[in-house]
């Protein structure tokens, strides 16, 4: 995914929406607020609140919707397109790793 922001930080008005069209290994961070993330083709719901965050583990669009004032942040993961497809499986092995770690919860039940 390539962003196209000035910043990596997303402020969103209660009940904004921001969309990311292809969040593939992208990590969203909840900064204030709590937001409430949707994948499409996911059955997943994902509430973070201040000091969450998730790792999108699958190509798809992203909705990142703002229960109340919120600010989020998006970092980037990207594996170098020189990278043979064994290194770009082991990095994303490694991320969804890093991913469910309990720290890493996103939302009751959801780890």
């Amino acid at each position: 995914m390539r962003l196209e922001l000035d910043s990596p930080r997303i402020p969103l008005a209660a009940h904004g929406l921001a969309r990311l069209p292809d969040a593939t290994s992208t990590r969203i961070v909840c900064e204030t607020g709590t937001v409430w993330i949707t994948i499409d083709n996911d059955p997943r719901d994902i509430v973070l609140s201040p000091g969450q965050s998730f790792l999108v583990d699958r190509r798809a669009g992203v909705l990142v919707y703002a229960l109340e004032d919120a600010c989020v942040r998006v970092i980037e993961r990207a594996v170098p397109a020189a990278a043979s497809s064994g290194a770009r499986a082991a990095a994303a092995s490694a991320l969804a790793r890093v991913a469910a770690r309990p720290s890493a919860r996103v939302a009751a039940g959801v780890v």
